[in-house]
């Protein structure tokens, strides 16, 4: 895993290379908190109209038993390591996809799963 120093001017940087990490953009103030728009690139990140301190630095890993209920789903395209698609429920996520997401499973395309976001960094509260 790659340390950032957050308080450094070069935080954040362009593109985060860990397979597990992202930056997030949380909306917050409403009733319904929530994490959205998971990218690896902050250019990706500035194309949906978020910027520090919108954006957060979390980590996600596939739910397990033992763990809290989590909203956020998403798409681990076959080959590859990094989550796509992640999605704040099921439906949203669902929706990507033209005949289903079982129909996509069944080609061979990859798979859904329910993922734990881990908030590394909020600007925020600096922690």
């Amino acid at each position: 895993m790659t340390t950032y120093d957050y308080t450094s001017d070069q935080w954040p940087p362009r593109r985060l290379d860990a397979p597990d990490e992202f930056f997030v953009m949380w909306r917050r103030g409403k009733s319904d908190d929530f994490l959205s728009s998971f990218f690896p690139s902050m250019v990706h990140m500035s194309l949906c109209g978020a910027g520090p301190p919108d954006v957060l630095h979390v980590r996600i890993r596939e739910r397990v038993e033992t763990d809290p209920e989590s909203p956020y789903w998403g798409w681990l395209k076959t080959g590859e390591d990094r989550w796509s698609m992640i999605q704040p429920s099921l439906l949203a996520l669902s929706v990507c996809f033209l005949y289903g997401i079982e129909a996509a499973e069944k080609r061979g395309h990859g798979r859904h799963g329910n993922l734990v976001a881990e908030i590394l960094y909020d600007p925020i509260t600096d922690k």
